[in-house]
């Protein structure tokens, strides 16, 4: 301890003058205590200190002993510890909130599932009942993988685990894209999507496309949802201007005449699992994470999102992000080829051979019937180790694709994959391999690409995406 400080201590006139001691005060309370003791705390320079009196006699004289502790190592582990105990508390609560909605949201869906696949079954000879009900299943599955999605978005972003992976983009390719991936919405509803791209100067950028796409879909199929028939809805794409280091801002500016948010919900909107509770939004399923994550991704990007809205006067939702300029238009081309390879069911593949390496019989009867339709004769690989030992065993050119599950017994894909690429033999090197996989996170697919993979397909399989991939490999 300082000199001054145990000046401070020490001198009567400073405990009086720092510490507001006041000893007539003191004597009192020690005249008044049983055991003749009175204690009190004070607070110096960011400091804590414990005063304790005591009176006592000393040569036939009451006199009063103070001793002073300074406690200001223990007020700090006390501060942080309940610091820790408010932090368990808050997330124990947010743990009970987020079991509450997820147990409604994953139930909804479910419920729906479990429940057509029983109507299915008691009408199997009534294709047209039965068709509706698979429609509907296939709605609800869709709604129960976007929701698992959501939920392990929210984790990632939490945890600082989400990374963008930027590649070379056409804005206008992405925003072609959300009028197509939204288009059925927007028809059973009547509406009118209006898109102005008028204010777009340079439309080639690197940005990472899955997740820019994710928050402008969010914000449009938030916009239909929450706008009545024949309601009109507004996609606007703005330059703000660009910087010497070749990053340039944009504004993506989503208007609708909706039903628009209360002013008392507004300060909420981007908080997890919060949505406005009213006659119009309770008829519409939604988790309330979508626009906390898209919030947080237009954050990573340099940007954010701001609404304007009124109940009953419609909304106006504004992303802006920050990209980069390509130097060359080398975004644009793959994107639309890749665009153009959709089919809607695979062409005639007799004669080619596919190795499925997955460890689920259920997961692999999937694929094979999939797959199977095109005419391609299909082998079974349980586990990494066995597809080893079967290209390793077969002639030269036996497979001209092979299906790689990551996460299976005895051997998981990437080393499987690696494996097989160092085998001594000629077509290793050029058989396609391509991971389905239901870790389906950026960095998944990097793995698998330098595990020595082409391709990544997440589970549950896009089946168009299936079909893209086997004419992309086993087309001539």
């Amino acid at each position: 301890m300082e000199n001054n400080e145990k000046e401070v201590l020490f001198s009567v006139s400073h405990l009086k003058k720092y510490f507001q001691v006041d000893f007539e005060v003191i004597k009192a309370k020690l005249f008044e205590a049983e055991d003749k003791t009175y204690a009190f705390e004070r607070e110096w320079k960011d400091k804590s200190f414990y005063f304790k009196s005591y009176l006592v006699e000393h040569d036939g004289e009451l006199k009063i002993i103070m001793i002073v502790h300074d406690r200001t190592e223990e007020r700090i582990k006390n501060d942080r510890l309940k610091t820790a105990l408010q932090q368990a508390e808050k997330a124990n609560i947010a743990k009970t909130v987020f079991l509450s909605a997820m147990s409604h949201d994953i139930r909804t869906p479910m419920n729906a599932i479990m429940g057509m696949t029983a109507i299915a079954k008691e009408h199997l000879h009534e294709l047209p009942r039965v068709s509706d009900c698979l429609d509907k299943i296939d709605v609800s599955s869709k709604y129960l993988l976007n929701l698992i999605d959501e939920v392990l978005d929210m984790a990632r972003i939490e945890n600082d685990k989400m990374i963008l992976q930027e590649t070379a983009v056409d804005l206008e390719n992405i925003v072609d894209e959300i009028f197509s991936i939204l288009k059925v919405g927007l028809y059973k509803k009547d509406q009118k999507l209006t898109i102005d791209l008028s204010g777009l100067k340079h439309r080639y950028v690197y940005a990472d496309k899955e997740k820019l796409q994710k928050v402008l879909v969010n914000i449009v199929s938030n916009a239909i949802k929450y706008t009545d028939v024949k309601g009109k809805i507004k996609l606007e794409v703005k330059e703000l201007g660009c910087d010497d280091e070749g990053f340039c801002s944009y504004q993506f500016i989503v208007t609708d005449n909706g039903s628009g948010i209360s002013k008392e919900f507004l300060p909420k909107i981007f908080l997890p699992f919060e949505r406005e509770e009213n006659s119009v939004t309770n008829k519409i399923q939604g988790t309330g994470l979508g626009l906390t994550i898209s919030k947080r991704i237009a954050n990573m990007m340099q940007g954010d999102i701001t609404v304007k809205s009124e109940s009953g006067q419609g909304s106006v939702f504004t992303v802006v992000v920050k990209l980069k300029l390509q130097q060359e238009n080398d975004g644009s081309g793959q994107e639309s080829e890749d665009a153009a390879e959709a089919l809607e069911a695979p062409p005639d593949y007799t004669g080619k051979r596919i190795l499925v390496v997955e460890d689920n019989e259920l997961n692999y009867e999937i694929i094979a019937e999939i797959i199977g339709c095109a005419g391609i004769t299909v082998e079974w690989a349980e586990n990494g180790l066995l597809a080893v030992e079967k290209v390793r065993d077969s002639a030269e050119g036996y497979f001209d694709l092979i299906f790689m599950d990551i996460q299976m017994p005895v051997m998981d894909g990437y080393t499987a994959s690696k494996n097989i690429r160092n085998l001594e033999r000629e077509d290793v090197g050029k058989i396609p391999i391509v991971a389905v996989s239901a870790n389906a996170f950026s960095e998944d697919v990097h793995k698998s690409f330098v595990a020595g993979m082409n391709e990544h397909l997440a589970k549950p399989i896009d089946i168009q995406k299936l079909y893209t991939i086997l004419k992309r490999y086993l087309t001539c």
